[in-house]
């Protein structure tokens, strides 16, 4: 898929379009790697202008790392675990309402499904065509979607449905959030 999107120049230089918002589509990690892909929705395709990712950051970090960019954001879209119940001083919240807290809003969760295997046979690999990428801006987050593998299996000489949980995952989970939110209509407005 990586290559049949580069052999249709789609990775290239793509300037941020001001007269269209720019979303945000999320892997969230603390001890691991949070990504962030940064794109804009026009005319049915998904333009992605921008990629982060860090570890061990605040929800300050992240937000004033937004308000630097200086984008006008429609809408932040993070994967399932937004919703997890995480110790926020002496509280109990969600990752979700720490974002929101230092001003990273609005917020929509992707919901958990039954199999990454299935999200990437269905939302990712029918998305990445739809795609442009910034070869610059983005070229740490192409190098996770070359880099995504699954699971070798050596007793069975083949490789499993399971996703390799590596350094590459996390920027590929970022984008399965974008091709998820981007195949179930959620950027339509």
């Amino acid at each position: 898929e990586m290559e049949a999107l580069r052999r249709a120049g789609r990775v290239r230089k793509v300037p941020k379009n001001p007269d269209y918002p720019v979303y945000t589509f999320w892997d969230l990690g603390l001890n691991d790697l949070m990504t962030i892909w940064f794109a804009q929705y026009i005319d049915g395709e998904l333009y992605f202008i921008d990629y982060h990712e860090s570890s061990f950051q605040t929800w300050e970090f992240y937000a004033k790392l937004l308000l630097k960019k200086d984008h006008i954001y429609e809408m932040h879209f993070f994967p399932h675990d937004g919703n997890k119940r995480v110790r926020g001083g002496d509280a109990i919240v969600t990752d979700k309402e720490l974002a929101e807290q230092q001003g990273i809003r609005p917020i929509k969760i992707i919901p958990r499904t039954a199999s990454v295997d299935n999200d990437i046979r269905n939302f990712c690999k029918t998305t990445i065509p739809l795609c442009y990428f910034d070869e610059e801006n983005c070229a740490t987050g192409l190098n996770h979607l070359d880099n995504y593998r699954k699971v070798w299996s050596a007793k069975d000489s083949m490789f499993t449905s399971e996703p390799l949980h590596d350094e590459a995952s996390h920027g590929a989970d970022g984008f399965r959030t974008a091709a998820m939110a981007f195949k179930r209509g959620a950027l339509e407005v």
